[in-house]
């Protein structure tokens, strides 16, 4: 990856359909190329205690930024201001700001998990909120591509369904910490954007050939939805009461030849399913979710 020049280019009396797929390839191997190195890095550093926050690891912070700051304006993406899902000129162009997005997630994940939240540096609240901004932006960008597009453009996305449903049950995780914060900033439209993400979960889960999937997400309906038999609505007594249910929507996780799978890694996890023709999903693991009456601190959704 590091010896090929992923740098747009034009030339002279060429063909401009092909000069264009070409340059919207370009940067699509960029943002891939970012995931690459926080691969490579975490592969380094992975058995340090606190690798989340390693200055190796922190690093690539900017990386990711200069990538959609660099992106010509043909190929960025204005979200409305009042939430709905943003106009988009083709689903190429959606996904490849969702592969952004969920990057993004996958960065600063790591970054907020080995951080205490009730420090008064504001480092933890500021790498959760850049994460659930970007879980809240993704489900936009998912809502607009099926709207436009249909289930065919979710599935023009490089592993087609698999990526997408990865998606939404990483941002799942995320909606059920902000659904568990006290923090207005986080638990605001929480309720909301769970539910819009387990109503695209839902009309993926169809495309999905394996029944251990589907049989995995209905159980997650079942311990969320207010009513399985319609459209996802989020329990009106959730998070308030005691749900007594741990979750679980995940297979075990596959043996990937040369990557370790075995990580919890929020980086590793979505790298081995795009990096193998298995079709095989490893969504972040739910564990216990806490509870009004129990301890208000997200990050042990994570443990």
């Amino acid at each position: 990856m590091e010896s090929v020049e992923l740098i747009p280019y034009s030339y002279v009396g060429g063909d401009l359909g092909e000069l264009h797929t070409t340059r919207n390839f370009t940067y699509f191997s960029q943002v891939v190329g970012n995931v690459r190195r926080m691969n490579n890095v975490y592969s380094r550093i992975k058995k340090k205690r606190e690798w989340g926050i390693d200055p190796d690891f922190v690093q690539l912070n900017p990386s990711f930024e200069s990538w959609m700051n660099d992106l010509p304006a043909d190929l960025q993406i204005t979200f409305p201001p009042d939430g709905s899902p943003p106009w988009l000129p083709s689903h190429f162009i959606g996904n490849l700001h969702s592969y952004y997005y969920l990057g993004i997630i996958m960065l600063h994940r790591p970054q907020f998990t080995f951080m205490e939240p009730t420090n008064i540096d504001g480092c933890w609240k500021g790498h959760i909120m850049i994460c659930y901004s970007s879980a809240k932006l993704l489900c936009r960008l998912q809502e607009a591509i099926f709207q436009l597009f249909g289930m065919t453009g979710l599935l023009c996305m490089q592993r087609g369904i698999d990526f997408t449903i990865y998606c939404v049950l990483t941002c799942t995780v995320l909606h059920l910490v902000a659904l568990n914060s006290p923090d207005p900033d986080l638990n605001s439209d929480a309720r909301e954007y769970f539910a819009r993400h387990m109503r695209i979960l839902e009309k993926c889960s169809s495309s999905w050939p394996m029944p251990d999937m589907q049989q995995q997400i209905d159980a997650l309906r079942e311990v969320f939805s207010a009513d399985i038999s319609k459209p996802f609505v989020l329990k009106p007594t959730f998070p308030y009461g005691n749900l007594g249910a741990l979750v679980n929507p995940t297979p075990s996780r596959p043996n990937v030849e040369g990557m370790d799978t075995k990580s919890d890694s929020p980086t590793m996890q979505p790298l081995a399913m795009t990096a193998t023709g298995q079709r095989s999903l490893q969504p972040p693991m739910m564990s216990e979710i806490p509870v009004a009456d129990q301890s208000s601190t997200p990050s042990r959704i994570f443990e």
